[in-house]
């Protein structure tokens, strides 16, 4: 291991990689506006453009839990942002914006998740992030940080763009 690496902390290579669809374009505009925000710190806001993506969100909601089951359901036109159709899976949900189901399937969730819970499939859900299994609707109620996220692995944001 290089003398670069701090003990638990793997570089931005490892971040792209879990946001797979997020070019490295995206990654240094949103570094920039983080950067210029007053709001949040720079960490929150950043966390923020990278969480809050459909793609993402879905995955976080545990509406499904397969990278290709989430390509598939964003094209087949089933999820609304603030009651409107998205299809693109990169579309960055605003702060405190509405994601749900459209009602035709949310019975297929719903046994889905009921699935899931009978062989304890079901991820542990960020703490900011308020889910309804009953409705399947989903939205962000506080500003992020980095410790409440469950990655796979630790990530050091601000050392991650040491690199730009």
């Amino acid at each position: 291991m290089p003398k670069r690496w701090k003990k638990d902390y793997l570089n931005f290579r490892y971040l792209r990689r879990f946001f797979l669809i997020v070019r490295l374009r995206q990654y240094r505009r949103n570094a920039l506006l983080a950067k210029k925000d007053t709001q949040f710190s720079f960490i929150n806001r950043y966390l923020l453009f990278l969480e809050s993506r459909l793609f993402t969100m879905i995955y976080r909601s545990n509406f499904a839990t397969n990278l290709f089951t989430i390509k598939f359901l964003i094209d087949s036109e089933i999820f609304y942002v603030n009651e409107r159709l998205r299809t693109f899976s990169n579309y960055c949900i605003p702060f405190a914006g509405l994601f749900s189901v459209d009602p035709r399937y949310i019975s297929i969730f719903y046994f889905n998740l009921l699935r899931k819970l009978k062989y304890r499939r079901v991820f542990q859900k960020v703490q900011n992030l308020y889910v309804n299994y009953f409705f399947f609707f989903a939205f962000y109620y506080k500003p992020l940080s980095n410790r409440q996220y469950m990655y796979p692995i630790r990530i050091d944001i601000l050392r991650a763009f040491e690199y730009y």
